[in-house]
């Protein structure tokens, strides 16, 4: 499975795993722009029907959530 998802390891590959499916159905969400602040990841990703998006997780599925909804602006911009 080599989807354009983000992923998480212990640096095994049977604990190497999706963090979480970030677009239900779509394959490329192409994430990108990854920053750690406070033991927080922030993170960019596109959705097909809304554009960017700018997302926050805390490493785990649950805590992997839509921090804001950017439409079609440019996320290098910010």
């Amino acid at each position: 499975d080599f989807r354009e998802e983000v992923w998480v390891s212990d640096g095994t590959l049977a604990g190497t795993h999706v963090l979480k499916e970030i677009v239900e159905g779509y394959d490329h969400p192409s994430p990108a722009g990854f920053t750690v602040i406070n033991d927080h990841l922030y993170f960019f990703a596109r959705d097909p029907v809304v554009g960017n998006t700018f997302y926050v997780s805390d490493g785990t599925s649950e805590g992997t959530t839509i921090l804001y909804d950017m439409d079609d602006l440019y996320a290098g911009q910010i």
